[in-house]
């Protein structure tokens, strides 16, 4: 049964002794045969002819068949009969209670002698577990030796005849509460052995022997001697010194708990604890952790350790980008070692990380699916800037990205890689409607000849619109939005159906297509002309002498079905600007392109040229005389057009058509004498 650290744990207990030979007197646990019998054996004297003090040795051994630790105290019997006989007290403790005890030291107060009260060994021990007691003051210098000893050669076993009994119980119950859990049941030791108490099947790990010289270490087949072993002192070791003095709350015994869960014996101590000195300088030495995951792959295999691949996989996570290639593969590895709760953040600095170094390496990450969600993560986190730089060194992976982080389209940057105008990534664009106004101002903003791309992601209308809605920026970006104004109004029937739109109220976003087509570019075959349906939803009365010139220019023209309304809503704007020389040079050229010219005008006289041209307009197709009448609302102008129009072969047939209209719509006044006037015959 399992408990707490620090909790209360249940002990089993033996009492062994002399009755008629060495054997069992009492036990509060019946134990399997083969268990019994080791344990028959290990209570006896600890070799022939033993002699000792008066408190005794200790032996520490496993019971396999029976999953307990056996931890027991031998003491000289001489009050028997028999010359060698000894008591002995054992503890038995579950292996699934060993991770409870907080404290060796603590079992050394359960070990009692036996006074006629033999019965009470035949009761279990209710053990509260403290480290009150495990600090046993061992000489540091024996500590360094016998530990350097036992790990730095554990496939053999180790023997010593330094110090005192006592001094010896302490060090080794020093090292057995320091072990993790596993090691702890598997770890054999005798503080006093006159023989070597090993057998084929069980190794013993530590044996000390009588100090005066009775047994020699060559005595014990394969094993070192500690006494005599040249040994330097490593940061591991004196990790491993210190935390004997600290006790329970020792850093080192704390870290191999945790990380040796999964580990074997002996020969995995030296590489724990080199990784608990090397984990202490994790966040001051990135360096550390490189040289940690160094070790941890070339002394465990890869289905060993992994809690302290763990532990150090989130040690190389948070320090992802100051540790090499090595090291991030090595997380990339061990990846699901690490929490869940950790795992989104650790996948963040470690894709970062890679992505920094080498933005390729993280698309073979992807590629991964069992890493994807690795790279997928970094990407989701890393910004815009660092995305785009980094994928400029791999442009075949610009689409992959893109699908992933499609918001890297409205960064103006993006828009300079190359392959981002490409048909695979305009269709990828195209497919976010959402972000469509802000992927086209970033085309714009880069610089790029790309206003056919944005055409082809989002069509012409879309394009138009954006560019309309800002139509107040065209001349900043170094001409850029003109330019690309100019390249969408291409298509005039995109723009026919924007000038429609309702949103389309101001004089200035209309100059800006006008500035982009030419006048008779716009369709229309039925219905009312674009332009005019445009300028009739103007929130103010047409000012604009230029886009006032360029539909006058269009009414002029045959693409319009409307041109009469068209005159009517331009001519007095265009001939007062030019009559009073404030008509623009941009607009006088487009004038000048279309306006009729003689031998019987002056060229330089813009309002004779317009005059003539508009009433050559009216007479030339036979247009109602009434519309003439209806061209300007000042009758200044009327008496100009009027004689413009009196000096033209025909003209006195249309000027009494005019007459007529007028008198059938009850018009006179000055407006009908001066068309009366005009009249010859």
């Amino acid at each position: 049964m399992a408990h707490e650290v620090g909790g209360r744990v249940p002990l089993q207990q033996t009492l062994h002794g002399y009755s008629e030979g060495h054997r069992l007197l009492a036990s509060s646990i019946d134990l399997p045969s083969r268990d019994a019998k080791t344990l028959l054996m290990m209570s006896d004297a600890s070799g022939p002819a033993a002699t000792m003090g008066a408190d005794g040795y200790l032996t520490g051994f496993p019971l396999v068949e029976s999953g307990h630790y056996a931890l027991a105290r031998t003491w000289p019997a001489p009050e028997l009969p028999r010359p060698g006989c000894v008591w002995t007290h054992t503890i038995l403790i579950d292996f699934s209670d060993i991770p409870s005890l907080s404290s060796a030291g603590g079992l050394l107060g359960l070990f009692r002698r036996p006074r006629g009260d033999e019965n009470s060994y035949r009761s279990p021990i209710d053990h509260a577990s403290s480290d009150s007691s495990d600090r046993f003051g061992v000489p540091d210098d024996l500590a360094r030796r016998i530990l350097s000893a036992l790990y730095e050669e554990p496939a053999k076993p180790i023997v010593s005849i330094a110090a005192e009994v006592a001094v010896r119980d302490g060090l080794v119950l020093a090292i057995w509460g320091q072990q993790w859990p596993r090691l702890r049941r598997s770890f054999r030791f005798c503080t006093l052995s006159f023989a070597d108490r090993s057998s084929a099947n069980a190794t013993f790990d530590l044996q000390f022997l009588p100090a005066a010289g009775r047994v020699r270490p060559t005595q014990f087949k394969g094993a070192v001697d500690a006494d005599r072993r040249d040994f330097v002192s490593t940061a591991w070791l004196e990790d491993a010194v210190a935390d004997l003095g600290q006790g329970f709350q020792g850093s080192l015994r704390n870290f191999l708990r945790a990380a040796g869960s999964d580990v074997g014996g002996r020969e995995s101590f030296e590489p724990l604890a080199a990784l608990h000195a090397l984990s202490l300088q994790f966040e001051s030495d990135p360096a550390a952790v490189e040289r940690a995951i160094a070790l941890l792959e070339q002394t465990m295999a890869t289905d060993q350790g992994h809690a302290a691949r763990s532990s150090i996989v989130r040690a190389a996570a948070a320090a992802a980008d100051r540790i090499g290639t090595e090291g991030q593969q090595f997380v990339l590895r061990n990846f699901a070692l690490i929490d869940a709760n950790e795992a989104q953040a650790a996948a963040e600095r470690v894709g970062s990380a890679i992505w920094h170094r080498d933005p390729k390496a993280l698309f073979n990450v992807r590629s991964d699916p069992e890493k994807a969600a690795i790279a997928d993560r970094a990407i989701a986190a890393l910004p815009p800037t660092a995305l785009i730089e980094g994928v400029s060194s791999t442009p075949d992976h610009l689409f992959e990205l893109l699908e992933a982080r499609p918001d890297l389209a409205t960064e103006p940057a993006f828009w300079s890689l190359q392959g981002a105008s490409g048909s695979d990534v305009l269709r990828l664009v195209g497919s976010s409607p959402g972000r469509a106004d802000d992927t086209i101002e970033a085309m714009i903003a880069s610089g790029g000849s790309l206003a056919r791309a944005a055409q082809t992601a989002f069509g012409s209308d879309r394009v138009l619109r954006r560019l309309l809605a800002r139509s107040g920026d065209l001349a900043i970006d170094g001409g850029t939005r003109a330019e690309w104004l100019s390249a969408i109004a291409s298509d005039s029937d995109a723009v026919a159906r924007v000038l429609v739109e309702e949103w389309l109220d101001d004089a200035q976003t209309l100059e800006a297509i006008a500035r982009s087509v030419s006048p008779d570019s716009i369709p229309n075959a039925f219905g009312d002309d674009p332009w005019l349906v445009a300028i009739r939803r103007l929130s103010a009365p047409l000012q604009n002498a230029y886009l006032a010139s360029f539909l006058l220019i269009r009414g002029l023209g045959r693409r319009t079905l409307q041109s009469v309304d068209l005159v009517q809503a331009t001519f007095d704007v265009v001939y007062d600007a030019a009559e009073k020389r404030i008509l623009p040079d941009d607009a006088w050229r487009i004038l000048d392109r279309r306006l009729d010219r003689s031998y019987w005008w002056e060229d330089w006289d813009r309002c004779v040229r317009i005059r003539h041209t508009v009433v050559s307009m009216y007479l030339d197709r036979g247009i109602d005389a009434l519309a003439f009448v209806r061209i300007t609302e000042r009758d200044d102008f009327f008496v100009a057009l009027i004689s413009a129009l009196s000096e033209k072969y025909g003209s006195q047939r249309y000027l009494k058509w005019m007459r007529n209209r007028m008198g059938d719509a009850g018009i006179d006044g000055e407006r009908l004498r001066v068309v009366k006037h005009a009249i010859w015959f």
